[in-house]
């Protein structure tokens, strides 16, 4: 395993950050069975291998009917010894949390020499039986709030974690509406309001957070936001190892462009359309 301290934390960060459950306890021919799973979208399989690589253990699965690809662990012997000391050092900020103890506590349960197949099968039923509280907040940020300082925050809320999250859940958009192109960054994840509002102070984004069709949305286009953003992901630890890495400079080239170069800025607009459009007609 070639994984440093900025590596971890940022596995852990973009773990939180994927919309597909995480931490998967599974029923089958009557056994439970633990996988660990990191999914991203099909083009974006360069993140996975990067992090199959980094870890030195693991498979990278490709659907290509929904087009998505998914870094598997399923090794019970490399989750106890590769996967767990990562997350229960840098523990995660999300309900992905309460998801991580669960498993946690269906490993040792399947672990367990003094039980059966059936009593295995009959604790782990019991332990899945305990739903997600409506108001659950990840115990690392509970104690903060929308009051919080900035230095209080970020005390808590590493950078390389946010390096991870962004990476795995932002967009990066170049928008023409009413005849000007605009710059914007938007996160969409369906729970995690106070959490969204941490990283709004972070970066010093003015708008609110929003709800839409079940989605909590936090998007700016604000320039000093957008500034912060970049400044941020543009250092030497914190560089995107994905897809996001292509949009995040074509992203920078068209904020730095859209009050001196119109047509450099559509060109990247036209880049980024495309591309998404190829994406999603094979979707179809």
């Amino acid at each position: 395993m070639n994984l440093n301290i900025k590596d971890q934390i940022k596995l852990v960060g973009l773990t939180d950050s994927d919309i597909f459950h995480s931490f998967i306890i599974e029923k089958i021919k009557g056994k439970f069975k633990l996988n660990y799973s990191f999914c991203q979208p099909i083009n974006n399989l360069r993140l996975l291998y990067h992090i199959k690589k980094i870890l030195g253990y693991g498979k990278v699965l490709k659907y290509e009917s929904r087009q998505i690809a998914c870094f598997t662990i399923n090794d019970s012997n490399v989750l106890k010894e590769i996967i767990f000391p990562i997350f229960d050092k840098y523990p995660l900020l999300t309900s992905k949390y309460f998801y991580y103890i669960q498993f946690k506590k269906a490993w040792y349960i399947l672990e367990s020499n003094s039980l059966t197949i059936e009593q295995k099968n009959e604790a782990i039923e019991s332990l899945l039986n305990v739903s997600l509280p409506k108001d659950y907040v990840s115990p690392v940020i509970h104690q903060l709030s929308d009051g919080s300082s900035y230095e209080e925050i970020k005390s808590v809320i590493s950078i390389y974690w946010l390096t991870g999250f962004i990476e795995g859940n932002s967009n990066l958009d170049v928008l023409f509406e009413q005849g000007v192109f605009n710059i914007e960054f938007s996160i969409k994840i369906k729970r995690e309001i106070l959490l969204l509002n941490l990283i709004k102070r972070l970066f010093h984004i003015p708008n609110k957070v929003i709800e839409q069709n079940g989605y909590l949305i936090l998007k700016t286009k604000h320039s000093r936001a957008i500034s912060n953003i970049i400044s941020t992901f543009s250092t030497k630890d914190c560089k995107f190892k994905g897809m996001k890495s292509f949009y995040f400079k074509l992203w920078i080239k068209a904020f730095y462009y859209k009050n001196k170069n119109i047509n450099k800025v559509a060109r990247i607009y036209k880049i980024i359309l495309n591309l998404r459009k190829e994406y999603n007609s094979k979707l179809l």
